[in-house]
């Protein structure tokens, strides 16, 4: 019986997902007990019942998405937005949108960035990199990493 229990928990919990399993105090709970003793009167007494305590972490991490748009007009900011809501990345090409509407779109696109808590980082003079929080942009010099 115990033999369909461990595969049944292997198949809900597979191996590779579980980090560790920590073991807590042991919970005692006691019960009341009695017995009959032959001469009819009631003998009482209590046992401790030991439950260990489990807890299971899993290895599970959010995979990133990294979306790319190439923006030509204001009015695709919300798409960029929802993406930065939805705590994915986004490279934003400002190559095709006009003078005029880039800075308006870049400073709107920004301000999402920041009310999410994330971070901006520019690529390159038309490329801009924005994450959510949950993603750290590391600064790399000539091909070492350095420290931001």
């Amino acid at each position: 019986m115990s033999g369909i229990l461990e595969k049944i928990t292997n198949l809900l919990m597979p191996m590779e997902e579980i980090e560790e399993v920590v073991e807590q105090p042991v919970e005692r709970v006691s019960a009341q007990e009695t017995k009959k003793v032959v001469n009819g009167a009631p003998l009482s007494y209590e046992t401790a019942v030991q439950r260990p305590v489990l807890t299971v972490h899993t290895t599970k991490i959010p995979e990133l998405k990294i979306e790319v748009y190439v923006p030509t007009a204001f009015d695709q900011a919300n798409l960029i937005a929802d993406t930065l809501k939805g705590k994915k990345a986004a490279v934003v090409n400002y190559e095709k949108v006009p003078e005029a509407e880039q800075r308006r779109l870049c400073d709107f696109i920004n301000g999402v960035c920041y009310v999410m808590n994330g971070e901006v980082k520019r690529i390159s003079e038309s490329m801009v990199l924005y994450v959510p929080e949950t993603v750290e942009i590391g600064k790399t010099i000539c091909g070492r990493t350095a420290k931001a």
